[in-house]
């Protein structure tokens, strides 16, 4: 019995926006949520090590470090890091012993974000 009440009063509700002259779109238009997509936080990494090379013209380093720690983790070894777009090249020298922050780029390489004169 309700059921058979109810049919009525959907085809009535279906049948306003026609009968009124209101589209049916915006006589049943639902409120939007903006959404706004954030980028994921990067997993980075924290090491220290000396410089054991310098590749000006690929913008790299080569860098014997200890273990990196943090999201990245990664034993002691001698691994070649690109420097992010903001990093200055000029002042890392061979011999330099440094502190630095890792991620990793689109491509998986090793990207120093941050470095700093070591002890």
């Amino acid at each position: 019995m309700i059921q058979k009440a109810g049919l009525p009063l959907l085809i009535g509700l279906a049948a306003f926006p026609i009968m009124s002259g209101i589209s049916t779109a915006a006589a049943f238009e639902l409120p939007q949520k903006l959404v706004v997509a954030q980028a994921p936080e990067k997993p980075l990494g924290e090491a220290e090590g000396v410089i054991k090379g310098v590749d000006e013209s690929e913008r790299k380093l080569l860098i014997s470090h200890g273990p990196i720690s943090g999201a990245l983790e990664m034993p002691s070894m001698t691994l070649a890091f690109r420097l992010a777009p903001d990093i200055e090249l000029s002042g890392q020298a061979p011999g330099a012993t440094v502190k630095f922050t890792v991620s990793r780029d689109a491509k998986c390489l090793y990207v120093i974000e941050k470095i700093r004169r070591g002890k």
